[in-house]
């Protein structure tokens, strides 16, 4: 059935302000232009399939939507010369336009605050995705408060980066993120890294009044690099006390050209809670003169998907949390806590009486049965400690 978007808009002469819509097929939209859209001040138009036809787009009311401040319609150009343009704050670029168009257009947009590139989103980071970075932001002249979110799909390999394109790109990321984060500095990151990429996620869950950075970077190149360096001496990793660290398992800290991420790392000094999968802490325990020297204000220490220690196992194949305790506790700076975690599939923990050892550590995990669960290492119960069925993370 053909849904008639000039019936829905029958009302705009009137009072209407706000339109979003997402259409299971483009043949599910009509196709008018010209319709006039006086009152208009923010529309949103998405097909959710893949085969899309030519959506309206500025055809859909010309020249006749002078209050219109925050545009976003999928697999539909625009006119660059469109009359409201530069009432615009808000816009969105997708794939269909050229780089040429959307530079066409910031020209004619004055009081832009928020742009989002749907292209440059759905690249990884190589060449050409960088090319097109760099033009777009170094077209626009950020304001301090200005917050950018550099993302890509976690696609490997990437293709290798020519070193002067990754310095100009990353000179231009510089000139937007290093005075966001001084007037913004974060409290929770994520920190994702394979051989490729690094990305940085500001993981403060967003609202109204804190908005979410994201970068990425080329793993290969780090020690050249001068973002890295200048995040490092500005102090902006001491603000953060939350951090959730995923390493893949391509990553080596065996390579020397990887000391920048050491000394990333390093500039977590005020980290109070580490998130880690065992796979994470078994690639830093790779590295033990270096991994018990990180974090030094670290209080709880959140596994996803814990293992456990089998019956009649020898010390050195011993889980991996097990091991990082050990660590912690051997350079005088013990865990508090340890919380036990899982997502939406639950999992068996197994028999974890070996953490009695840790006296004082405290446990906390979510049971099926008795629900959020705490146990005190040392306290003289280590049956507690058995068969532990995770269920739900832990609020």
């Amino acid at each position: 059935m053909l849904f008639d978007i000039a019936r829905l808009f029958v009302a705009w002469d009137e009072s209407s302000r706000v339109v979003s819509l997402h259409f299971l097929s483009s043949d599910d939209c009509s196709n008018p232009s010209g319709m006039h859209a006086p009152h208009l001040q923010w529309i949103n138009l998405c097909p959710l399939t893949e085969s899309r036809k030519y959506m309206p787009g500025g055809r859909l009311f010309g020249d006749n939507a002078p209050l219109l401040r925050d545009f976003s319609i999928s697999a539909s150009r625009f006119r660059t010369d469109a009359s409201w343009l530069p009432n615009l704050s808000s816009v969105t670029f997708y794939d269909c336009f050229t780089l040429e168009d959307v530079l066409v257009s910031l020209q004619r947009m004055p009081q832009l605050s928020s742009l989002t590139d749907v292209d440059l989103r759905g690249n990884a980071l190589n060449e050409v995705a960088t090319l097109n970075a760099v033009a777009i932001l170094q077209r626009i002249t950020p304001s301090p408060d200005c917050c950018l979110a550099m993302d890509g799909p976690y696609k490997r390999p990437l293709p290798a980066l020519d070193p002067g394109k990754n310095e100009e790109y990353e000179k231009a990321v510089e000139a937007y993120l290093v005075p966001f984060l001084s007037l913004h500095p974060p409290s929770c990151v994520s920190f994702f890294l394979n051989a490729d990429m690094l990305h940085i996620i500001d993981s403060h869950p967003p609202d109204l009044d804190h908005r979410n950075f994201i970068i990425m970077l080329y793993t290969p190149l780090l020690h050249f690099s001068s973002l890295i360096k200048e995040l490092v001496n500005s102090a902006c990793f001491s603000h953060i006390v939350m951090l959730d660290l995923e390493i893949s398992s391509d990553y080596s800290f065996d390579d020397p050209a990887n000391v920048a991420i050491t000394a990333t790392l390093a500039a977590f000094t005020n980290v109070k809670t580490l998130l880690a999968s065992e796979h994470t802490l078994r690639l830093l325990l790779k590295q033990p003169s270096i991994t018990s020297t990180l974090f030094p204000a670290l209080f709880t220490l959140q596994i996803s998907y814990p293992q456990s220690r089998k019956p009649g196992q020898e010390e050195s194949s011993e889980p991996p949390h097990q091991r990082f305790l050990k660590l912690r506790r051997a350079v005088g700076r013990p865990i508090s806590v340890l919380e036990l975690k899982t997502g939406s599939v639950p999992c068996r923990a197994g028999n974890m009486e070996y953490l009695e050892e840790h006296a004082g550590l405290l446990v906390k995990w979510s049971s099926k049965r008795v629900g959020i669960t705490e146990y005190v290492c040392g306290s003289g119960h280590p049956a507690r400690l058995r068969k532990m069925d995770l269920v739900a993370e832990l609020s």
